[in-house]
């Protein structure tokens, strides 16, 4: 069983079905009393009453321990009512949980709940893997409160500082409170985060944001028994954060408000015909399965592509897709079909094939590649090449999901299939390799170091061996 603390982030994994509650009858529980308070001198007020103990409720001596690390309350933190609301009250009391306040409120709450250090075996693991002893710092909460702010949140686990709560058997999942401890290591380490305001004023990071990336690929490698955590190879040290967020890890198959791009399924999706493709009206909602071979070995002899932007990475296809996108203009459709590279609107469209072999064989022309199958409303594509390839192009940012996702290694016909979590590792490794290639550039190199400040530059640095190192190997 793994645990973590983290500074303020939370994570959800699997989210929990809100079930339907009686409306309070009682007027006086602290719930009420902080809902009121926050109605009508404002979120800002109320936080800073349950901070300095202003309700009765909220004066419950601190049960922490010296260890425990407990830093003044954050912005990110999700204000709560204090322990006593969810041993004290029923069922009923968890009507207003969900909004806004009531979530504030119950991480609050969770906040000064019981809480326990990490096992020896936790501390040893988490503290090796993520090269970071002050790991064993970590609180985690599991009681009733912290399962009633987690459900609140729907969330399995969320993070806030160095602390950790978990609902109802998050425990068990290794990969999840691996996930955790990556946000806990990055906020000891004074990692800066983001996120967005809850509207009252909890700052809850995305799952699409880089930070939730690395913490996903960082658990599943906790998981694995991996000897070091994938983050650490990026990871850059900053100035602590005044506020920070509350992460969240999605569960497997959720959508975030800016859209995913990995959906995975069960076994392998049948591609759609030619045939059919060409035969569904050019605005149809339709959808169908197409397939496209990545090779990401190949961008180190493509220099010229990867620094103008014409190289299709598999970055650029898992990015935020643009809800807004249309189908490709016939210009820029020939354009690509005729390889005008130059052309910064062409660089912008991707082509995909209704045959796996042509896949498969773009994939194969590398020491490894990605195949990968999508599935994308019939809307959004325009003929590409005839013949043979029986190609059809779309603009990158279409809205589609990645419904399977196979790695093909040259001189093998069999093609494996990957988990998300690997194929993150795979996208994680070619993302520093263009980044390291953009570098090569004398222009953008200056430009880049520039930005960054005097004292922080050696460090910056030490950050492209560290990217060299982990593509390209000691």
């Amino acid at each position: 069983m793994s645990l973590a603390r983290k500074k303020d982030v939370m994570t959800v994994k699997g989210k929990i079905p809100q079930q339907p509650r009686v409306a309070p009858s009682s007027p006086g529980t602290t719930v009420q009393r902080m809902l009121a308070l926050q109605s009508t001198a404002g979120n800002r007020a109320a936080a800073e009453m349950v901070r300095r103990g202003g309700l009765p409720e909220a004066q419950a001596p601190h049960q922490h321990g010296p260890a425990c690390g407990h830093r003044e309350r954050a912005a990110v933190q999700r204000c709560a009512t204090d322990v006593t609301v969810a041993r004290a009250e029923d069922e009923h009391e968890h009507a207003h949980d969900t909004g806004p306040e009531g979530q504030s409120a119950l991480l609050a709450a969770a906040m000064k709940s019981p809480s326990a250090a990490l096992p020896a075996s936790v501390v040893a693991k988490a503290g090796a893997f993520y090269q970071n002893d002050a790991l064993a710092s970590t609180r985690v909460h599991q009681d009733v409160v912290a399962q009633r702010a987690t459900e609140a949140m729907g969330a399995a686990a969320m993070t806030v500082g160095n602390h950790i709560f978990l609902s109802a058997g998050a425990a068990a999942s290794e990969e999840l409170i691996g996930h955790e401890l990556s946000h806990v290591d990055k906020n000891l380490k004074g990692v800066p985060e983001t996120g967005h305001n809850n509207g009252a004023g909890v700052t809850v990071t995305n799952p699409r944001q880089n930070s939730e990336r690395d913490a996903e690929r960082d658990g599943h490698a906790y998981a694995a028994g991996q000897r070091t955590a994938p983050s650490l190879v990026a990871s850059q040290t900053g100035a602590n954060a005044s506020a920070g967020p509350v992460q969240r890890m999605l569960e497997e198959g959720q959508s975030s408000e800016e859209g995913r791009r990995i959906a995975l399924q069960d076994g392998p999706s049948e591609l759609s015909g030619e045939d059919h493709v060409a035969s569904l009206p050019e605005d149809s909602d339709q959808e169908v399965i197409l397939q496209r071979g990545i090779t990401p070995t190949q961008r180190k002899a493509m220099v010229k592509e990867v620094i103008r932007g014409s190289f299709i990475s598999l970055s650029k296809m898992t990015a935020k897709p643009d809800e807004d996108a249309t189908k490709p203009d016939p210009e820029h459709v020939r354009g690509y079909v005729n390889q005008d590279k130059d052309n910064p609107e062409v660089a912008k469209l991707i082509e995909f094939s209704t045959k796996s072999h042509i896949a498969t064989g773009f994939a194969g022309e590398a020491s490894f590649g990605i195949v990968l199958t999508i599935k994308i409303k019939r809307k959004f594509l325009a003929k590409g090449a005839t013949g043979n390839e029986s190609g059809w192009i779309a603009r990158q940012g279409a809205p589609y999901d990645i419904v399977g996702i196979e790695r093909k290694d040259q001189g093998v016909d069999k093609l494996t299939p990957l988990t998300e979590g690997e194929f993150r590792e795979v996208v994680k490794k070619e993302e520093m390799a263009e980044f390291l290639l953009k570098m090569q550039d004398p222009a953008d190199k200056a430009q880049h170091m520039s930005a960054i400040e005097p004292s922080k530059k050696m460090a910056e640095v030490q950050k492209l061996f560290a990217y060299n190192k982990a593509v390209y190997g000691p």
